[in-house]
């Protein structure tokens, strides 16, 4: 009978040791949504934060972006990005592309023109 308890309490320990196992893997494989697959995203987005040139003022998001010119307006979009390398998109303008090199942002877009903003 004392044999029987032994056992029941290893099998209960065991039981208990493979639950935080399964829980454990699951956290460690469960996927946290930053894979920057092109996207942005987990804020490791070289674009984030506000850009000032000549006239103008770019502010970027982890995704979105405002293009501020005195002269021509606001516009607005989105973007995706790989690396230092963003595709920009605005339905009323047009598209364009830009690359980061430290604080200086270079680009272009379709219906402005070319352009350069620091941080």
């Amino acid at each position: 009978m004392k044999n029987f308890f032994k056992l029941k309490a290893m099998l209960r320990i065991a039981g208990i040791i493979a639950f935080v196992a399964v829980i454990g893997f699951g956290m460690v494989a469960c996927d946290n949504g930053d894979d920057n697959g092109g996207s942005g995203g987990g804020g490791n987005s070289p674009f984030i934060g506000t850009w000032t040139g000549t006239g103008i003022t770019l502010v970027c998001t982890e995704t979105t972006w405002v293009f501020t010119d005195v002269e021509t307006g606001t516009f607005s979009g989105t973007y995706t990005y790989s690396g230092n390398v963003a595709s920009f998109f605005v339905a009323s303008v047009g598209v364009g592309s830009a690359t980061v090199s430290g604080n200086t942002m270079n680009g272009n877009v379709q219906g402005y023109g070319a352009f350069t903003v620091t941080k």
